[in-house]
């Protein structure tokens, strides 16, 4: 796989994820853990839109309230991997489950990951109608007890708010825009991500991003939803 910049799906390496996925489940050991979440990373990587069967079992918010860092990240990595392989309209359902998780390390960790995933789009790859679903629950995290929560929501609105502009989010954020002290943070949050995206990928959306969109706009015909159903 190391020396493959494109693997293709077939029943036997389907079968091969999912054995991998049951370990990375059931097994206490967290080197192993972490060693099967970098393969799947790295298959997502490689697999591109053909891994997209595979998210709703991966896309797996709980498991990121994982405090030793060597599992924690190379779970971290996994998530965003798969994100670029399927719409974000197809897990909408998972990240609305993990900004309402009970542990505030689980509520954190999803609102950064879509914090991380909006900030590689822009305008025109912007994933409104997912987002719109979405919104209640990073409102309701923008004022949660847990400061981390709190802090990774504002990054998330940052993310809204440099992609689609102050006009547009208004909608979006609804009373928080009256709200001055909050407004203040996700303004501050938007100037270091603007610059940090800006620096990394001009106004683009990120390679993945624009190559994802391309995979949709081309087939048409797909119905993502469905592709990732059948997995359930």
């Amino acid at each position: 796989m190391e020396s493959s910049s494109r693997v293709v799906i077939s029943p036997q390496l389907q079968q091969i994820m999912n054995t991998i996925l049951k370990v990375m489940d059931k097994d206490v050991n967290i080197n192993v853990t972490s060693t099967c979440a970098k393969s799947m990373a790295k298959l997502a990587v490689s697999m591109r839109t053909d891994f997209a069967i595979m998210v709703p079992k991966v896309v797996a918010f709980d498991k990121l309230k994982e405090k030793k860092a060597v599992l924690r990240n190379e779970l971290v990595e996994l998530c965003d991997a798969a994100a670029t392989t399927a719409p974000l309209e197809c897990y909408t359902e998972a990240v609305c489950d993990g900004l309402a998780k009970s542990n505030p390390q689980s509520r954190a960790q999803t609102a950064l990951f879509l914090s991380r995933l909006l900030s590689r789009h822009n305008s025109l790859t912007f994933p409104i109608e997912a987002i719109k679903q979405i919104m209640p629950g990073i409102l309701k995290c923008s004022s949660d007890a847990d400061g981390e929560v709190r802090e990774a929501a504002f990054r998330v609105m940052a993310a809204i708010l440099r992609c689609v502009g102050m006009p547009a989010s208004k909608s979006l954020f609804g009373e928080i825009t009256e709200d001055k002290v909050k407004m203040v943070k996700v303004s501050l949050c938007t100037l270091i991500l603007f610059e940090k995206i800006r620096a990394e990928f001009g106004d683009k959306a990120a390679p993945e991003i624009l190559r994802l969109r391309a995979s949709i706009t081309n087939n048409p015909k797909v119905k993502w939803r469905l592709v990732l159903d059948v997995t359930k």
